[in-house]
C-alpha cells in the first residue's frame, strides 16, 4: 500500500486526465486530507459529492474532511447523507467516533 505522499502524484495525474471524474476528485481529496491539506481537500470533495451524490463512501469522506476544516454543519449533513445511503456505515468505529465528535458541539 502506498503512502499518501507516494499516491498524491498519481492521483493528481488521474484528476488532470479526467478532471470531471468525481471518483478521481474524491481520491485526491482523501489524499490531501490525509496529508493535512484540509482546505484543498474540501475544495475537491465538494466537486466529488456534486458528481456522485449517491456514493456513500464519497459522502463519508466529505464528512471527515469538513469536520477537519471545522465546518461542522456540512460535516453533519454529509455524515447523515452517507448513512442514509448505506445504513451499515453507522456501525463502523470511525463513523461512530465522528458522530460523537460532531454531536458534542
Amino acid at each position: 500500500e502506498k503512502s499518501p505522499q507516494e499516491a498524491k502524484p498519481l492521483a493528481e495525474k488521474a484528476v488532470a486526465l479526467a478532471p470531471t471524474n468525481p471518483t478521481m476528485a474524491d481520491t485526491l481529496a482523501w489524499i490531501e486530507h490525509l496529508l493535512g491539506n484540509h482546505a484543498e481537500a474540501a475544495r475537491l470533495i465538494a466537486r466529488a459529492t456534486k458528481g456522485v451524490p449517491n456514493n456513500s463512501e464519497v459522502r463519508l469522506h466529505a464528512a471527515f474532511i469538513y469536520a477537519a476544516t471545522k465546518d461542522l454543519p456540512a460535516a453533519r449533513a454529509e455524515l447523515d447523507a452517507a448513512i442514509k445511503i448505506a445504513p451499515e456505515l453507522a456501525n463502523r468505529e470511525d463513523v461512530r467516533e465522528l458522530r460523537s465528535r460532531l454531536e458534542k458541539r
